[in-house]
């Protein structure tokens, strides 16, 4: 699926977000609230 973020982008908002005891859906919502542009 593409959301048109590079995967440099995403890989940076997912390492600001990751903890190793969370969920994936957790890890992509988190990420996406982090990436949310104005």
């Amino acid at each position: 699926m593409v959301l048109g973020y590079s995967p440099a982008e995403a890989n940076k908002a997912v390492s600001a977000v990751y903890k190793e005891d969370m969920d994936i859906e957790t890890i992509v919502k988190n990420a996406l609230k982090g990436l949310a542009r104005p």
